[in-house]
């Protein structure tokens, strides 16, 4: 079932600093509805963070300082489902009695038998009603399998109708082609039920890149590097000199882009003046629109 009304996300000069420490550099941006936004960068570069900013999910820190504005879904309306990175469901319960248990808690104004009814729908939009009666199953006992677990995750999330569906690193752990199922998955979710979706992503593969429907860029620091459809990322780097090489895998050459090495000074000099030219370049083009 559709939500009540398609609403994106939007946000601008949005920045978030941790006493001292700059976690996000400002910026402004939007998830759209019916669409998946990813979230790529390196380690460090503020992924997490910009993810839940964007809804005010951030925890609660005497610390730590969001500025700007927000717009669309929030998160302290729960009208935002929110994937975390880990998977906590009772291991010795089944696919479907997560569900059902998980309805009786977010949809408790149905009936019993509308409450069964919108489990079933979700098991066969999930992929999951061929193990619906399997245990999800921990490290003592063998259960479903990590991808099955991931979509499960998924669903619990989905059961409350949300506005927006927000995913931290939904891929950790799992093998490559479970990693691009659950992908597709939460794609396909956001079209049908018209929400935005943005999900951070670590190392996807190039199946992955291509369910994207919009990229951002993060690099170290939290500096917004490029924000726009996925089709034209690698179109918009040529432009400023950096191409993507034949048979290269667009999401490794753009977080390879804005990795700083560590390890020899010159080339960490060159890789900071060369991330703080593409972030000048991404706010010059920003402040034109």
């Amino acid at each position: 079932a559709a939500t009540a009304s398609a609403e994106d996300i939007s946000w601008s000069s949005l920045s978030a600093t941790l006493g001292a420490r700059t976690l996000l550099h400002e910026s402004s941006g939007s998830a759209r509805a019916g669409k998946l936004l990813g979230v790529l960068g390196p380690s460090g570069a503020g992924k997490t963070t910009l993810l839940h900013s964007v809804v005010g999910a951030c925890p609660a820190h005497r610390r730590l300082r969001l500025r700007g504005r927000r717009n669309g879904p929030r998160f302290e309306d729960g009208t935002v489902a929110l994937l975390a990175q880990d998977d906590a469901q009772f291991g010795m319960l089944t696919v479907r009695e997560v569900l059902t248990a998980s309805a009786a808690l977010q949809c408790a104004d149905e009936g019993a038998a509308a409450r069964a009814a919108r489990v079933e729908r979700l098991l066969k939009s999930l992929g999951l009603w061929a193990v619906r009666d399997s245990r999800v199953g921990d490290r003592s006992h063998r259960g479903i399998s990590g991808g099955e677990r991931r979509r499960l995750s998924v669903g619990e999330q989905l059961l409350g109708e949300p506005k927006a569906l927000l995913a931290d690193e939904p891929t950790t752990g799992l093998d490559a082609h479970q990693a691009e199922r659950v992908v597709r998955l939460i794609r396909a979710l956001s079209r049908e039920r018209e929400i935005p979706a943005v999900a951070t992503l670590h190392q996807p593969r190039s199946a992955i890149w291509r369910h994207l429907d919009d990229a951002l860029l993060l690099a170290p620091g939290g500096r917004v590097i490029s924000h726009g459809p996925a089709d034209a990322a690698l179109h918009y780097f040529a432009r400023l000199g950096h191409k993507c090489p034949p048979q290269t895998n667009p999401a490794e050459f753009l977080i390879d882009l804005v990795s700083i090495c560590e390890d020899d000074e010159a080339e960490r000099a060159a890789d900071l003046a060369r991330v703080a030219a593409l972030a000048d370049a991404h706010a010059a083009a920003a402040a034109a629109l």
